[in-house]
């Protein structure tokens, strides 16, 4: 899924779950060379400013931390790390992770149902599995304890995103709907550090110049293309001047016949009147005595 992301280590020792999504989102900063601040871990790990607090101060008096610099230690024994890593430029490069989907604010999803979700996606992705799952595997793997995995099974079971069968098979929805996706936070959007200033040289004003004439040629050749051809105005004009001809002879002297209501009746019966060679049928005048009904009625207002 294109969604947020935050990589989260396997620990060897027993650590809850907020002290190890620090911890992962510092290393990973700090592999670029930044030290997020307090609120920007809330909004990337999806905890709260008050539990990051506690977490930071919890990887700050357990040895993580450096106390004279503030930098990142590496621990030895912490966490799960690889056999063979083909590139070490920070020390948690050599740590082994699974990528963690952070809910979205409107999300029904809790933190933790998201990181049980998430940690079965991944396996899934990474074709990875134990010979048996169960609540206490996974309550392992992610720092959750069994109870929590358990409730978060069922929420996923209710939202679609996991089912349970009667002979203990667990199936995952690798494919969820674009509303389930919605309950994932997106990725981050680049913003802007800055606001500067710059100024176009002579070539970029002659390269607009030209950008807005092709502009114009393409919107006057889209107006001619929507004008009528010399045909059209030469058979509405031959259609209007039939439909005069035979108002005249069925003598209406209390009301003369507007162009307005000429170019209504030519609008509704539309084309049904090419091909008659502008000799108007009994039924085409039919038609044409209704329609003038229809828009004198629209003119003129019934009386009280």
């Amino acid at each position: 899924m294109n969604k947020r992301e935050l990589w989260v280590f396997f620990p060897l020792t027993k650590m809850r779950y907020p002290y190890v999504l620090v911890y992962s989102y510092l290393c990973k900063q700090a592999r670029f060379g930044k030290t997020p601040k307090q609120n920007q871990i809330a909004y990337a790990t999806g905890l709260t400013r008050q539990t990051v607090g506690n977490a930071t101060t919890y990887l700050y008096t357990s040895d993580f931390f450096d106390p004279n610099t503030g930098s990142l230690l590496y621990k030895e024994g912490a966490f799960r790390e690889k056999k063979n890593p083909s590139r070490v430029t920070h020390f948690s490069d050599r740590f082994t992770h699974w990528k963690l989907y952070v809910p979205s604010e409107e999300s029904p999803l809790s933190l933790t149902d998201s990181m049980v979700y998430s940690y079965l996606y991944y396996a899934l992705e990474s074709s990875w599995q134990p010979k048996h799952w169960s609540f206490a595997y996974v309550a392992k793997l992610t720092s959750l304890d069994e109870e929590t995995v358990k409730r978060c099974v069922e929420n996923l079971v209710t939202y679609k995103l996991f089912k349970l069968s009667d002979n203990q098979q667990w199936e995952i929805n690798s494919q969820p709907s674009e509303l389930q996706k919605s309950w994932f936070a997106d990725p981050y959007q680049p913003k802007c550090k800055q606001l500067t200033s710059f100024a176009i040289s002579a070539d970029d004003d002659e390269e607009l110049k030209k950008l807005l004439a092709a502009k114009r040629e393409i919107k006057i050749k889209s107006e001619v293309r929507r004008l009528p051809n010399a045909d059209e105005i030469l058979y509405r004009a031959r259609y209007k001047e039939a439909i005069r001809k035979y108002f005249h002879e069925i003598r209406q002297p209390s009301c003369r016949m507007p162009l307005k209501f000429c170019e209504r009746i030519i609008t509704k019966l539309g084309k049904r009147l090419a091909g008659s060679g502008f000799d108007l049928s009994d039924e085409h005048k039919v038609e044409i005595k209704n329609a003038m009904e229809e828009a004198q009625k629209e003119a003129i207002p019934a009386p009280n």
